[in-house]
């Protein structure tokens, strides 16, 4: 009553995914009374062993998803690093900038007032030079007027 061996399947992971249980054809036309008996352990013990390699099917199944879904999780937290070293070296760039920006506003605001200075300089020296030119072209026609009266005066003394 049930002495048969049962086959052993196959664990690997590339092992056929559908189970083909051979079970035997049983209607009330092929089967009589004393078949009844010895029929059902048969039975039984196929769909034992159906439900057992659905059973190892589902673990190693269950197995690789497990282990994708390591594989995942540290693939994911390689990325995750990745862009927070990404968002780090942006926020040290950003302040790298910000700090330059600062610099040259502080330069361009030290180069403008030397520049207002120096126009409000130029500016006086026009206006001096502008008041050195009057006093010269005054002392050349004053020299011109007495140059010519004092030749004026020697011509009539002659």
């Amino acid at each position: 009553m049930g002495n048969k061996k049962r086959k052993k399947r196959s664990s690997s992971p590339k092992a056929s995914q559908t189970v083909n249980a051979k079970l035997p054809r049983v209607n009330s036309k092929n089967m009589d009374s004393s078949d009844d008996n010895t029929l059902w352990p048969v039975i039984l013990n196929a769909i034992m062993d159906t439900l057992s390699s659905l059973g190892e099917t589902m673990d190693n199944n269950f197995k690789k998803i497990r282990d994708e879904m390591e594989i995942f999780k540290h693939d994911l937290k390689a990325e995750v690093q990745v862009l927070r070293n990404t968002v780090s070296e942006l926020e040290m760039a950003a302040q790298m900038s910000s700090s330059k920006i600062e610099s040259l506003e502080a330069s361009n605001k030290s180069l403008s007032l030397s520049l207002a200075s120096q126009t409000k300089e130029i500016a006086t020296l026009r206006a001096e030079l502008k008041k050195e030119k009057e006093k010269f072209y005054i002392w050349k026609s004053t020299r011109e007027e007495k140059t010519f009266l004092n030749a004026q005066a020697r011509t009539v003394e002659s």
